[in-house]
């Protein structure tokens, strides 16, 4: 990334202009991330978002019964690991490094679900991170939006850090959970676990 690509007139470029140890991870994560509308935190209407936590890692779904191509009642076993979290403003130390790992599960009891339908319909809910310095994230997730895309299923979904460390701050999740094996979901044996990678971003909201 060079100095001239620094300067494009872009808010989140230009706070991060001061930090020269920002590492290739936490430039390229962020430039896929410019485009995220994150007009959800109500906080925010007449306010700057500035991303400032990027985590990503992978998420496991597993499934009671298994669930095959016919829709059927299950309850959803859900644990994921963040193995990559970033700092991308300067008020942080150590920003562009390699900061911590956390950790998150939780159970959807009770819902229709399917190879074809893997969750369902979004319900605002509530999911605590717990990090490597001992330290948790409750997020209370408001919004969201499910897309079957290529035989992924896109899981994006947007909140506020109700308690713990980052209060207040935006969240954006997005989940892609990669397609069933269509043989397993057909021969009457079904599918009990489901695989993706997810993405956080926390951001601060600046008046």
């Amino acid at each position: 990334m060079t100095e001239q690509k620094l300067k494009r007139p872009m808010i989140f470029i230009a706070k991060i202009k001061p930090l020269r140890r920002v590492s290739l991870l936490a430039c390229t994560i962020a430039a896929a991330t410019l485009g995220i509308d994150f007009s959800f935190a109500s906080q925010a209407s007449n306010a700057e978002i500035l991303p400032a936590l990027i985590c990503q890692g992978a998420q496991t779904s597993s499934y009671s019964p298994n669930i095959t191509n016919e829709k059927k009642t299950t309850t959803i076993d859900v644990e994921g690991v963040l193995t990559s979290c970033v700092y991308l403003l300067p008020i942080f130390p150590n920003s562009g490094t390699l900061t911590r790992i956390g950790t998150y599960s939780t159970t959807i009891p009770s819902i229709q679900a399917s190879c074809n339908d893997l969750l369902p319909p979004f319900n605002p809910s509530d999911l605590t991170y717990k990090w490597s310095n001992n330290q948790s994230s409750t997020v209370r997730f408001v919004s969201g939006l499910i897309n079957v895309v290529g035989g992924q299923t896109i899981i994006e979904s947007n909140g506020i850090v109700t308690s713990g460390e980052f209060k207040n701050y935006a969240v954006r999740r997005t989940i892609a959970l990669v397609a069933p094996n269509p043989t397993s979901c057909s021969d009457g044996v079904g599918v009990s676990k489901t695989t993706g990678t997810i993405t956080l971003v926390f951001s601060k909201v600046g008046i």
